[in-house]
């Protein structure tokens, strides 16, 4: 994965959000429920991996957080201030198309399969219209060649 995303920039209690994805209904109202994660958190991350954000959460709330392996390299930014922290946990989620479930007394967090799925199939219908535009060049050079030459 390893890709570097701008998670949220929350100045003077102003959340700003660029291109805001839906959360699930049911995930979000399970992280607002846990008392625990209603401590607010001020977290000054640039370029801050997965796994470093997730300390800082478990540091400022207690609550022990894991990262997926497969998130080894995922990076976010995450600046914040005096916000409660089941929500910047909720948008790190959103954001970054992650599974949140709790695992003992804490949180797990892991890739979405749906988005994972969605993400690959992207990738392969690009890699199949760079195919097809290749293709299509190679054949009008052939042309020009095949002309050229009669």
């Amino acid at each position: 994965m390893g890709r570097l995303l701008l998670l949220a920039v929350w100045l003077l209690g102003t959340p700003v959000w660029s291109g805001e994805a839906l959360a699930s209904e049911e995930a979000n109202a399970r992280l607002s429920e846990d008392p625990r994660l209603q401590k607010p958190v001020t977290l000054q991350l640039p370029s801050a991996l997965l796994e470093e954000v997730a300390q800082a959460l478990g540091e400022q709330t207690g609550v022990p957080f894991t990262v997926a392996p497969a998130l080894s390299e995922e990076k976010a930014t995450v600046l914040v201030k005096a916000k409660p922290a089941w929500q910047v946990l909720e948008k790190l989620t959103v954001l970054l198309e992650l599974r949140c479930e709790r695992q003992g007394e804490g949180y797990y967090l892991s890739p979405d399969l749906a988005a994972l799925q969605r993400e690959r199939a992207a990738l392969e219908w690009e890699r199949q219209a760079l195919r097809r535009e290749a293709e299509k060049m190679l054949r009008e050079w052939a042309q020009f060649a095949r002309e050229d030459y009669l």
